[in-house]
C-alpha cells in the first residue's frame, strides 16, 4: 500500500506542475506582450522555453508514465477499460503536440527575441506573429486536451 500512496501522489504531482508551467507560460507571453522592451521579451521568453522543456515536458511525460502506473496498481487494463485508452490517446496527443508545435515554437520564440533584443530596430522580427500565433494555439490546445484527460480521468467516477 504504501508505493499505491506514493503512485497516487506523483501523479497529482505531476498534474499539478504540468498546469502551472502551462498557465506560467501563457502568463509571460501576457506580460512580454504589454511591453515593448525587447531585451524583457527576450527574457520572458528564454523563460518560457525553459519552463516549456524543464516542467512542461517532463510532467507531461511522468503525468504520464506515473498515470498508468496508478491505474494498473488500481486495476484497470488497457484491454478492458475504455477510459483507461482515451485517456492514454489524449496524453499522446497532449505529448505530440508538445514536442511538435509548443517547444519548436517557444525555442523560435526565444531565439527571434533575443536577436531582437541585440539589434533591434522597434519592428517586430519576421515571422514574430505567426509564431507567437502558433503558439498561444499550441498552449490553448495543451490546456483543452488536459482538461478533456481531466473530465475522463475524474468524471466517469465522480
Amino acid at each position: 500500500m504504501q508505493i499505491f500512496s506514493w503512485v497516487k501522489y506523483a501523479h497529482v504531482l505531476f498534474s499539478f506542475v504540468f498546469v502551472a508551467a502551462l498557465f506560467a507560460t501563457h502568463w509571460n507571453v501576457l506580460a512580454a506582450r504589454r511591453t515593448k522592451d525587447w531585451t524583457a521579451r527576450a527574457t520572458l521568453f528564454e523563460l518560457n522555453q525553459r519552463l516549456s522543456i524543464m516542467f512542461g515536458l517532463v510532467a507531461l511525460i511522468g503525468l504520464g508514465l506515473v498515470g498508468n502506473m496508478l491505474a494498473m496498481q488500481m486495476g484497470y487494463s488497457m484491454k478492458t477499460t475504455t477510459v483507461f485508452r482515451i485517456v492514454n490517446g489524449l496524453w499522446l496527443a497532449s505529448l505530440a503536440l508538445a514536442l511538435a508545435v509548443d517547444l519548436p515554437t517557444s525555442m523560435k520564440l526565444s531565439a527571434l527575441a533575443r536577436s531582437a533584443a541585440n539589434g533591434s530596430n522597434g519592428n517586430d522580427p519576421v515571422d514574430w506573429n505567426g509564431a507567437l500565433g502558433r503558439w498561444r494555439v499550441g498552449n490553448m490546445a495543451q490546456l483543452g486536451l488536459f482538461l478533456v484527460m481531466l473530465y475522463y480521468m475524474v468524471g466517469p467516477w465522480a
